[in-house]
């Protein structure tokens, strides 16, 4: 799956929703959708031509919190300190190295806030 977002440029992030689920929408560099969602210390990512159809889209992507940057696996997050991991909330910045550990480029990541 992660293949499908290798090489892929996330151009525009959005975090609509901090706890159970943490949510965030946001675009790609070639006019796609995306949708994110982590709940129960799982990940998806969505993607899609439109808003709507990436909430229902095929999942591309999926992570949890007990993946980590050690060995062969690419789906990671930096630690698995208590306080930055709970079941249900995930920081934007702990996303974005998930997403990069997947071949995402977020370097140019613009985040925009809930009321834009």
């Amino acid at each position: 799956m992660a293949e499908q977002l290798s090489g892929t440029t996330l151009t525009n992030l959005r975090c609509t929703s901090i706890a159970a689920p943490s949510q965030w929408e946001g675009d790609l560099e070639d006019a796609r959708f995306v949708y994110i969602r982590y709940r129960h210390g799982r990940g998806a990512v969505r993607t899609g031509d439109s808003a709507q159809e990436a909430q229902q889209g095929t999942v591309v992507l999926v992570f949890d919190r007990e993946q980590s940057l050690e060995g062969d696996d690419p789906l990671t997050a930096i630690s698995h300190d208590d306080e930055q991991f709970h079941d249900s909330f995930l920081s934007t910045d702990d996303l974005l190295v998930r997403l990069s550990a997947a071949g995402m480029n977020v370097e140019k990541v613009r985040i925009v806030s809930a009321s834009e």
